[in-house]
């Protein structure tokens, strides 16, 4: 019978050590940049997500992170709408 823990199975979320970025760095961002960004970590975390469902998820911890980057880069899209409005 076969162990199914011992399954080694790749992990999709080596490439998101470039995706979680400093507060300083997404300010240096533009709106378009940071939308990029926005957009690929919510496709991330829904892999991640559906990964998590179907028991596959290697690191966990991951998905908070991913949801924590996400809302940073959202809180700072929000600002620089806000600025744009108020400059109009």
């Amino acid at each position: 019978m076969q162990n199914f823990r011992s399954v080694a199975v790749s992990s999709p979320v080596k490439h998101l050590t470039n995706l979680f970025m400093k507060i300083s760095e997404i300010k240096d961002l533009s709106l378009p940049e940071l939308n990029k960004k926005l957009r690929e970590l919510g496709d991330e975390l829904l892999k991640l997500q559906v990964r998590k469902q179907t028991g596959q998820v290697e690191r966990p911890h991951i998905i908070k992170q991913t949801r924590r980057a996400r809302a940073r880069i959202l809180t700072m899209v929000n600002q620089l709408q806000q600025a744009s409005q108020t400059n109009s």
